[in-house]
């Protein structure tokens, strides 16, 4: 009993010696910001950011009447990673952003990498290639539509163009591989996400039949 509880105690000490926090609280919440900085007697929210020496951090906010966490961020190196979790002022609008989930072509095996170099079809005959509902002005309008510009490179005026490699199934299914150029983690993390969720395409054909292939995208993120 008295190793286990030596055992605790030098985990939650090691634990505060790693993670450096600074709390700070607020009257106030509107789009997913805290506002208007008060006492913590008087106030209905707080915002925690936390650092350890390894160079991770978080920043937590808490809805003290309610006794509940309504916004999770995390970074590693000011990188954003991990599970994202947010509510706006009204507890009602939720999201989420698991940044875990993208895969960069430069983090991954070079066994990996060579498979993936090395996909190719081979064709005797006609070849057409895999496409979006036919037309490129289709293509356009579903990105415009459903691409939110992050509002952490907003506000900061960022650009960038991500290119995104994806399999397109017989099926026309996308099947999402890596970003093969990244411009910022948001913009990267926006790209993936519509393009994850895309309707199927019209999968490539040859000798007059549906195939698997490779494709390479860039979306551009420009503010105009």
């Amino acid at each position: 009993m008295k190793l286990l509880l030596f055992g605790l105690i030098l985990i939650y000490t090691n634990y505060l010696i790693c993670q450096e926090s600074n709390s700070k609280f607020y009257k106030q919440y509107k789009s997913f910001k805290c506002t208007k900085e008060v006492s913590k007697a008087r106030a209905k929210f707080c915002r925690t950011e936390s650092t350890c020496k390894n160079g991770d951090s978080s920043i937590i906010v808490k809805d003290l009447k309610e006794n509940r966490i309504i916004k999770e961020e995390y970074f590693s190196k000011n990188k954003p990673i991990g599970v994202w979790k947010s509510f706006d002022s009204k507890k009602r609008n939720y999201t989420l952003r698991d940044f875990s989930n993208i895969k960069y072509f430069s983090n991954i095996s070079e066994e990996e990498k060579k498979a993936f170099l090395n996909f190719k079809n081979d064709s005797t005959k006609k070849i057409v290639l895999a496409n979006y509902n036919r037309s490129n002005e289709d293509f356009n309008t579903y990105l415009s539509k459903r691409i939110k510009y992050p509002k952490e490179v907003f506000k900061n005026g960022i650009e960038g163009k991500v290119y995104i490699s994806f399999f397109i199934e017989k099926n026309g299914a996308i099947d999402l591989q890596y970003i093969i150029k990244g411009a910022n983690p948001y913009l990267d993390f926006e790209a993936w996400k519509v393009l994850k969720n895309m309707p199927k395409w019209n999968p490539a054909i040859i000798d007059d039949k549906p195939v698997k292939s490779l494709y390479t995208l860039p979306i551009s993120f420009i503010l105009l």
